[in-house]
């Protein structure tokens, strides 16, 4: 009989909301791992925990950074945060209790969740379990929504520039760590393949030894709501530019199912990453006008100063102390300052 201690372990879900995130991590609730939670606030299967939404929605308004931020400078912002100690202390309690209350074997999922990982990283560090990170891959054009109206509603751009930001820094901060990826079209044809691949790579006794209920009780949570189709490249119009280098993302990204650590596929993404930044920091320089226009603009719609503000220094001296001024002074004070008004 093996009375070794289950080891710790925290697997962190990613991928943009809508991706397949959500039903994959309820899979591998299902089959057992367990879901952080207080029991003061509990989280049905599939959703996020409370105080990590309140967390990272708390984060970044701090770095001032959007869920699905296209702006390459936007991981400096929220990465940087990963060196504060105190945040780092506040995460580390949390997760220590909720592996002691919860279990040693927690799956995370939450949109936001990549923009984090190192804070995450270390609190399991600190925890002493072993961290592992699983993607869910879903087509850049799925990434745009059902119903936008027009082709070229500029919302189209905006999202599959969203979608490869976050795909490929994601990416790029998963390095060094055990993970996986999963496509989204996978767990939709059939979970039970792409789970089980997922289950032998990162050694996850919940995914290796599910017996067959727990295969059934998987198929009815799905039945529930799981993964579904999306859009094509044929429902949206993109700048050639953006579209390019998105494929050029997503085969190499699809690449990672079967090697996550292939040192060729990391070097494409390397060098796409490197051309995306190049591309939007060109576009943000040729709407630049733009941008300034947009911020004057924004400047009109505060509040005018108050009377109280004012722009002389003279103002600024208590009227009866300006009083108590001789008339033949001020009028010396008037030439001086070349102001034909009273001091």
């Amino acid at each position: 009989m093996d009375d070794q201690p289950t080891r710790r372990r925290l697997v962190l879900v990613l991928g943009a909301e809508g991706s397949g995130g959500d039903a994959l991590a309820g899979v591998l609730r299902t089959l057992g791992m367990g879901a952080p939670q207080r029991r003061a606030d509990p989280a049905p299967t599939g959703e996020v925990p409370r105080w990590v939404a309140d967390l990272h929605e708390e984060l970044l308004q701090r770095c001032n950074v959007d869920p699905v931020d296209a702006r390459p400078s936007a991981w400096f912002d929220t990465g940087r945060l990963a060196h504060l100690e105190p945040l780092r202390a506040r995460v580390h309690r949390w997760l220590e209790e909720r592996l002691v209350d919860d279990g040693p074997e927690l799956v995370l999922r939450d949109p936001r969740l990549a923009w984090f990982v190192g804070v995450w990283r270390s609190a399991a560090l600190r925890c002493d379990a072993d961290l592992s990170c699983v993607t869910v891959l879903r087509h850049p054009a799925s990434s745009t929504g059902p119903t936008r109206g027009a082709d070229d509603d500029p919302a189209d751009v905006s999202s599959v520039a969203g979608w490869l930001n976050g795909q490929l820094h994601a990416e790029r901060a998963t390095r060094g760590t055990a993970r996986a990826f999963v496509r989204h079209d996978d767990l939709v044809a059939d979970w039970t393949v792409p789970v089980a691949a997922l289950g032998t790579a990162l050694d996850l006794p919940a995914v290796r030894e599910a017996g067959a209920n727990d295969i059934r009780a998987v198929h009815t949570y799905l039945r529930g709501g799981g993964p579904t189709a999306g859009r094509a490249w044929d429902d949206v119009d993109l700048p050639a530019g953006l579209r390019d280098l998105a494929d050029r993302a997503w085969d190499a990204l699809g690449g990672l199912v079967e090697t996550p650590d292939d040192a060729d596929l990391l070097a494409r993404l390397d060098e796409v990453r490197a051309d995306y930044t190049t591309t939007y920091d060109q576009a943000a320089a040729l709407t630049w006008s733009s941008s300034r226009a947009a911020h004057r603009a924004g400047l009109r719609t505060l509040p005018a100063p108050g009377r109280a503000v004012v722009g002389r220094g003279a103002d600024r001296v208590p009227h009866g102390v300006r009083a108590a001024v001789p008339a033949g002074l001020r009028r010396r004070l008037r030439r001086v300052l070349g102001r034909p008004g009273t001091v």
